[in-house]
């Protein structure tokens, strides 16, 4: 059957009925709605819309979480942001500029970390309202800002007035940007439509100066947004874009890369910083000497058509196509089998359009960089881009899919479709949907032989197949039939349609939690908390994790934070060269903690005792379900004292409330030697867990045997071991060569399996001398010290510029002492002083605040020229001559009536913190615990608001008035 895919052009043109939405106003009247639902729903809603429950997986939280995560992929934004943002606003609301945080690594860069993304403009609503609120409003903010600047984009392509409507929700709801919606990728990510929208706008307004400062501003927001690669990537995009769209005017070239690099000196606040913080990085130094293994495994492309294929992270079965990808990775340039399929009949279709080829290069260029497909690989091995996550370019090819969906659905409705065609379309599709209810029947009849995990996800598979096999059918029958007549009914239809693949698909990949959940504490945080602070190292198990400590105002040895200072890290990874499969710490000598002023210590096994593998192989998790079926592993030792046996277990992503018995047998004289009990509501994923001995003696030549065998279980209540292939468990052992020998580390406290260690004589300053007065700071460490000898200090703060030393005022060089700060001191009694000041931001506030005012300048020269000033002079003597002065008094009281009001709402809702001042020295405001920024708060910020808010208020009412 041959089809005619030739559609003529037809007599008269097709609109939309009953949809046309008056410019402008109605537009900002359903975003500011759209605005007001999401701020009532943050206001109202009462959970955290962040995945903390996450915290569930580690051992210092087992007793807090009764269920397992709703989604284990989402670890960054509750291991990282979330403890960044709290640190930020905890030192803003002190009155202090977040440059250095002292509380990770013995010190770090934190504003010149791009993703703490400190002066991103959204940030700012956490810093000044309550978690809670700021946690949901935040991301669906972001939401409803892509979708407006989507539409705005797509309306600007001169598209059917339904197609900007349907394709904004489409690329909102879609992977990359749901799947990312609590990183600092779609910070940036949401600005490339606004980016595309106003090289538009410069294109059909001409060379207007108005528009260009406008991209400079956003390129400015985006350098603040927090991710430098989706930077790149828009960047590259967009140049892509201006070769295409300005390829006959290359006069327009300069005036584009003014404007971006314009864009780029604003934003020289934050990328300077960041330049200096990554040329003293270990990623750099990482990345830079290794091949680029940023890319997708060719295999995850069919996750572009069906990324539940494999389930999904936030569903009950889920399996990563590779080790090192994962669903957020491979899932992230879906967006809709219907966008897919009208985008690639499109790109088929119309190959002539100029549009059109573009956005499917653009498309076909992003596939090839992400899955590094010949010969596009060859490129990004080259040490610039090596260094790149180019595999994220997998976001704008799903952008460029929706943007092809949207040209193309645009030329079907522009076009009449033969009616023949229709009815061979809709007798396809028929055939579609039958086959898809045929095969579902089938899977229900036939039975398949497969593990019960299996089994039970395939119903999943199932109804997501039929919903998207389905919706697909219905949405094109609908889409021919509706061609000629859209109203507002039936785009609304259609996009719910659409919206079935993508936003009901994601729907709860970002599942909140209650407020017991939010980073609750425990027995072993409330200790840390009530003994004198210091640095805390993990030894074993992920037990607190690098940045968590922030949120509990606590110390922690490493940093984590994706860049790290280079000397520090590497110092450190050969101090501490006994890492485990988390990467963390797995043995720990004394020295070495004092070497990095550690002074606690917390491990999941007793650290005094003597390490040693017997059975080091870990394949395949052995369950642990038949009582009948004991594990047994025999192993001789030489003559020792046994205190432990520590074990990999598995708890397969859910709670268990079963016991697992563990008895240790001579074999030789045929003795039970002892036993204890795992309780398996203590057992984690991948996680170590030690079973305590009381000093069993062990004898050369002697053979034992480990026995393990559950109590208590059930179908699915059962845990297991990490073991080789015949089934014998990885197992270490823990023990004393001699009884004698003394304990270096005091034990502090111990619960559930974790091991809290004191390391003593601990100093943060290693020195000869006497320290007295010892104070410090966020950016700031002063003493007085007593020298016997001229000879050098050391402060366990990294090596790192911007650091400078005054002893008794007068500046000394700072040498690396490899990874730490070195100076010297003369014999005596001196004050010494060490402050963070970074030149790098300073001459970056210079370049951004002299940006600023070269714009104000320009901006003000090129107002006066066209004359409008002179237009708003006029206009302003109008509105003198019409209004008496009495009137504009009871506006402006009016005015100041409702900033009052306002302001007292303002203060009653967001929560404002004050913290009394540090300070040895006794007066009334420390005797009273008042804190002084309180009034410097309410005189300036009050002042200004009520200043600003009445005089806005009366602008508005006058403009109003006057229309």
């Amino acid at each position: 059957m041959k089809m005619n895919l030739k559609f003529p052009t037809p007599k008269k043109s097709y609109t939309i009925t009953n949809l046309s939405m008056s410019p402008k106003m109605k537009e900002i009247k359903l975003f500011l709605i759209g605005f007001i639902i999401i701020l009532c729903f943050s206001i109202f809603s009462k959970e955290y819309l962040l995945p903390v429950d996450i915290l569930g997986n580690l051992p210092l939280f087992n007793e807090k979480y009764n269920s397992s995560p709703k989604n284990s992929l989402l670890a960054d934004p509750v291991f990282q942001f979330e403890p960044w943002r709290h640190l930020a606003k905890e030192k803003i609301l002190k009155g202090e500029f977040p440059l250095w945080n002292e509380n990770n690594g013995r010190g770090a860069p934190f504003f010149a970390n791009p993703q703490t993304a400190i002066l991103y403009p959204l940030n700012y609503i956490y810093y000044f309202s309550p978690e809670k609120f700021a946690l949901t409003f935040i991301p669906l903010l972001k939401m409803l800002l892509f979708i407006l600047f989507s539409y705005l984009y797509f309306k600007s392509l001169i598209l059917n007035k339904a197609i900007p409507f349907i394709s904004s929700f489409i690329v909102a709801t879609s992977g990359f940007f749901i799947l990312w919606l609590l990183w600092p990728h779609t910070n940036v990510f949401l600005l490339l439509p606004l980016i595309l929208y106003l090289t538009e706008k410069i294109s059909q307004a001409g060379s207007s100066y108005r528009w260009h400062i406008a991209l400079s501003f956003i390129y400015f927001i985006a350098v603040l947004g927090g991710h430098p690669e989706t930077l790149a990537e828009i960047l590259i995009l967009h140049l892509f874009y201006l070769m295409f769209k300005f390829k006959k005017e290359k006069k327009r070239y300069i005036q584009f890369f003014s404007s971006i690099s314009l864009g780029f000196l604003l934003g020289a606040i934050q990328l300077i910083p960041f330049f200096e913080y990554l040329l003293n990085s270990f990623t750099l130094d990482q990345r830079g000497a290794q091949m680029s293994d940023f890319y997708l495994p060719k295999i995850s492309f069919i996750m572009n058509f069906f990324p539940f294929i494999l389930g999904a992270p936030h569903k009950e079965f889920y399996k990563p196509i590779s080790e090192f990808t994962n669903f957020q990775e491979t899932a992230g340039g879906y967006v809709g089998l219907i966008t897919i399929l009208t985008a690639i009949f499109g790109s088929v279709k119309w190959t002539k359009d100029s549009r059109i080829k573009f956005w499917s290069f653009v498309v076909l260029f992003s596939w090839l960089v992400s899955y590094q497909i010949w010969p596009v690989n060859l490129l990004l091995n080259l040490p610039l881009f090596s260094i790149l996550a180019s595999h994220r370019m997998i976001g704008v090819a799903g952008f460029g899919l929706v943007v092809l969906f949207a040209l193309s659905a645009d030329k079907l409705l522009s076009q009449r479709i033969p009616k023949k065609l229709i009815k061979n379309l809709n007798f396809i599709l028929i055939a579609v949907f039958v086959l898809t209810i045929a095969i579902n029947l089938a899977l229900l009849i036939i039975p398949l032989n497969l593990p019960e995990k299996v089994n039970r996800f395939l119903p999943f598979l199932q109804t997501y197949g039929s919903i998207v096999s389905i919706s697909t059918v219905i949405f094109l029958i609908l889409f021919i039939h509706f061609q000629s007549k859209l109203t507002r009914v039936k785009v609304l239809i259609l996009l719910i349609l659409i919206l079935f693949q993508t936003f009901f698909l994601f729907y709860g990949y970002n599942p909140s939690v209650s407020d017991n959940s939010y980073y609750p504490s425990t027995k072993i945080i409330d200790r840390l908390q009530s003994i004198d602070k210091g640095t805390i190292l993990n030894v074993g198990n992920p037990i607190m994790p690098a940045n968590i400590n922030l949120i509990y105002n606590l110390k922690n040895i490493q940093n984590n934070d994706a860049i790290e200072i280079l000397n520090y890290r590497k110092e450190f990874d050969d101090t501490f060269n006994k890492k485990n499969i988390w990467k963390e710490i797995d043995e720990v000598k004394y020295e070495s903690a004092q070497k990095f002023g550690i002074s606690y210590i917390l491990s999941d096994y007793n650290i005094n005792l003597k390490k040693e593998k017997i059975q080091p192989d870990k394949e395949i998790i052995t369950s642990l379900s038949d009582p009948k079926n004991p594990l047994k592993n025999s192993f001789k030792f030489k003559e020792s004292y046994l205190y432990g046996i520590r074990f990999l277990t598995a708890n397969y992503n859910r709670k268990n409330n079963c016991e697992i018995n563990v008895q240790i047998y001579n074999q030789t004289t045929q003795k039970n030697l002892g036993e204890d009990v795992i309780l398996c509501s203590e057992v984690k994923d991948l996680m170590f867990y030690t079973v305590d001995f009381s000093g069993i003696k062990l004898e050369n030549n002697n053979k034992y045997l480990i026995s393990i065998y559950p109590k208590n279980v059930s179908e699915d209540n059962f845990v297991g071991l990490w073991s080789d292939q015949d089934r014998k468990p990885y197992f270490e052992i823990l023990y004393k060569d001699d009884l004698t020998q003394k304990d270096r580390f005091e034990l502090i406290s111990f619960d559930s399996n974790i091991y809290l260690w004191k390391v003593s004589n601990s100093a943060n300053i290693k020195t000869l001398g006497n320290i007295q007065k010892q104070s410090s700071s966020s950016t700031s460490i002063s003493f007085e010290v007593d020298m016997p000898q001229t000879d050098t200090v050391e402060i366990k703060i990294p090596y790192y510029p911007g650091w400078t030393a005054l002893v008794d005022n007068k500046k000394v060089e700072i040498t690396n002492s490899n990874p730490f700060m070195l100076i010297k001191v003369p014999k005596g009694y001196h004050y010494v002083e060490l402050r963070y000041q970074p030149l790098s931001f300073i001459l970056g506030l210079l370049i951004t605040s002299l940006a600023l005012i070269s714009i104000a300048i320009y901006v003000v020269k090129k107002e006066f020229k066209s004359g409008q000033c002179n237009r708003l002079v006029k206009y302003c003597q109008n509105i003198n001559s019409k209004y008496s002065w009495i009137y504009h008094l009871k506006v402006l009281f009016s005015g100041f009536l409702a900033s009052v009001i306002s302001l007292l709402l303002i203060i009653k809702v967001i929560d404002f913190r004050f913290v009394t001042p540090h300070t040895t020295s006794i007066n009334w405001l420390t005797v009273y615990s008042y804190p002084k920024q309180q009034d410097y708060f309410y005189f300036f910020f009050c002042l200004i608001y009520l200043y600003v808010a009445t005089l806005l208020f009366w602008i508005i009412w006058i403009w109003k008035k006057n229309e």
